[in-house]
């Protein structure tokens, strides 16, 4: 148990942006498959508003500070690769 107050207030904050990051980053994975079994069944169509969405979210997640620039970044490069050999 924290000994200050405010000490407790920083381990409630931490516990709830943790809950926040980890549903946030299991959400991105789950349409990051979405995406690649969009591509790999040959529907391009659908792909590619999976892209422009998945896209807002890895930058959205950058913003809020759950996903590091370089990693958005890098994800976004190998889906738009992905998508142009589709």
């Amino acid at each position: 148990m924290p000994a200050r107050s405010s000490a407790a207030k920083r381990h409630a904050q931490s516990e709830r942006n943790h809950e926040r990051n980890k549903s946030y980053k299991s959400m991105l994975k789950t349409r990051t498959k979405t995406f690649l079994e969009a591509i790999a069944s040959g529907k391009t169509d659908d792909a590619r508003a999976q892209y422009r969405g998945l896209t807002g979210l890895l930058d959205k997640g950058v913003s809020k500070g759950i996903v590091h620039a370089s990693t958005a970044s890098r994800k976004k490069s190998r889906m738009s690769r992905a998508l142009g050999r589709a």
